[in-house]
């Protein structure tokens, strides 16, 4: 058996030294997982900024179709004496939660249906608002009817983000508020 040479390195690593390392990685990865955190809150943020401005750019080409040919049925949609939506052949306007479901649906489906085209991303591609349940969840978002002929839109994470993110329509009128805090 050959005794290391006192001019040759010792080849491997100890123990210790491994240690060492392992435990410097874990303190670089702890130190990213803030701006990790912070990153993911972003993109929420930005989904529902998107799925804001959409719903508004949708509902402005339903108000200018309506202009240019007044009638009280869209697609789906029942229009006000205004032009502007304020319900849905399956749930009028005096439905609440309902209500809320099919004028999002209706907004964010029946500019793209009358497009004649599936191309593009839309809220309702970002979101993935779909309906079926009877409690209002769908897929993160929760649709609320706090008062009349309000809607509101609101993420719910599933982390421990705390962030507050909502879409808030005037129902039968052009005002959405988009609040992010």
């Amino acid at each position: 058996m050959r005794s290391p040479s006192p001019h040759c390195p010792q080849q491997g690593s100890t123990v210790l030294e491994n240690i060492l390392v392992i435990g410097l990685i874990a303190l670089l990865l702890l130190g990213m997982l803030p701006p990790l955190g912070h990153f993911l809150a972003t993109i929420r943020d930005t989904q529902i900024r998107l799925a804001g401005e959409t719903f508004q750019q949708n509902l402005s080409i339903l108000h200018i179709r309506w202009e240019l040919h007044p009638q009280e049925y869209i697609g789906q949609l029942h229009f006000n004496e205004n032009g502007w939506p304020d319900g849905s052949e399956y749930a009028p306007a005096a439905q609440g939660l309902a209500t809320c479901r099919g004028l999002w649906q209706g907004i964010m489906t029946e500019t793209r249906r009358s497009a004649g085209s599936d191309a593009g991303l839309d809220a309702t591609t970002v979101l993935r608002l779909s309906s079926g349940t009877d409690d209002g969840v769908m897929d993160g978002v929760v649709v609320e009817h706090p008062a009349s002929r309000v809607c509101v839109y609101r993420y719910q994470g599933v982390d421990s983000d705390t962030h507050t993110r909502l879409l808030l329509y005037q129902v039968g009128s052009n005002h959405l508020e988009i609040i992010i805090h």
